[in-house]
């Protein structure tokens, strides 16, 4: 049946973009073929010899005094914190430093399983005893229904770089210019559809050609102990043009977007990713996906309470 978005309905709901008291216009819909939602990216990646996902098009994000949960509008975008070098959301900064119930902006990094208490910022690990999906929830611009999106399990991440055919092979790490200047970028994980054509003017540097090799429990460099310059980043560089070349033709982008600690204390902002799993790995610790500028490892495992990103699927 032919794909089909109506529209229901145009809400003009006054909330903040950060501290803009800016109205937005939000878009509901609802959808005759569920295989597809607003919100979803194109690219096809298999997570078992037998599933395969897309991701959703950004980072999750949620209004505590609104109560409203949405994708970031672009790949790239994170919250951080205010008093570092983070990605702006509208023309105010957000801050997840700031989160609490009566924060009238948008975080983007949660304790785990947090789908029903997404501002939890105990730092004890017992307060996080079950996982609840952030998926569950209705997505403004994420078609808008319940339970439409997950967040992937260890294994999943696991095979998306160890199990897919020359799963190797289908990610690097750069960054993505912000201004035609090329002063100001996103560093992060670049992911390859299991199918991909490479757009013809486009050139893309696998991180295992660049020393990136696995070792034990995740990619490292050959080099980590001895190049204190090291930085992996530097593997690719696209202009926002560019990357819309790359995003069209499936590539997903993870931001390195840090994380959350002792509460309310934000750091690794631009230098590191942590993304959450669903997967418990005891009481107090469970999986997520790791990268920064050295190496990459998507099966890590720590306490619960700490606030990571979450990039769900379908």
């Amino acid at each position: 049946m032919q794909h089909k978005l109506f529209l229901l309905a145009a809400l003009v709901i006054a909330f903040a973009a950060c501290n803009d008291n800016e109205p937005q216009v939000i878009n509901y819909y609802i959808d005759d073929n569920p295989a597809v939602v607003q919100g979803q990216l194109s690219g096809k990646f298999s997570v078992s010899p037998t599933k395969k996902v897309s991701f959703s098009q950004g980072n999750l994000q949620y209004n505590a005094v609104q109560n409203v949960w949405r994708f970031a509008t672009n790949q790239y975008d994170y919250v951080g914190d205010a008093t570092m070098g983070t990605v702006k959301i509208g023309t105010t900064k957000c801050n997840n430093a700031l989160i609490s119930n009566t924060y009238n902006g948008w975080i983007d990094l949660f304790g785990w399983g947090t789908g029903d208490n997404p501002t939890m910022s105990s730092t004890w690990y017992f307060d996080y005893p079950t996982f609840v999906d952030w998926g569950k929830n209705r997505i403004y611009n994420g078609g808008d229904k319940v339970n439409l999106w997950r967040t992937l399990t260890r294994d999943e991440w696991v095979y998306l770089f160890r199990g897919r055919k020359d799963a190797e092979k289908k990610f690097a790490l750069g960054h993505i210019y912000l201004d035609a200047y090329k002063s100001d970028s996103v560093n992060g994980l670049f992911l390859l559809p299991d199918s991909w054509t490479k757009p013809a003017d486009i050139e893309f540097n696998l991180s295992v050609d660049k020393g990136l090799e696995w070792i034990t429990s995740g990619y490292g460099d050959i080099t980590y102990y001895t190049n204190d310059n090291l930085d992996n980043y530097n593997h690719n560089g696209y202009t926002l043009d560019e990357w819309k070349k790359l995003e069209d033709s499936g590539v997903v982008f993870l931001p390195a977007a840090g994380d959350r600690n002792s509460g309310t204390v934000v750091k690794n902002v631009g230098s590191s990713g942590y993304y959450r799993s669903a997967t418990p790995y005891d009481t107090g610790n469970a999986y997520y996906l790791l990268f920064h500028s050295r190496d990459l490892h998507p099966h890590y495992y720590y306490d619960r309470s700490y606030g990571f990103s979450v990039r769900l699927v379908r």
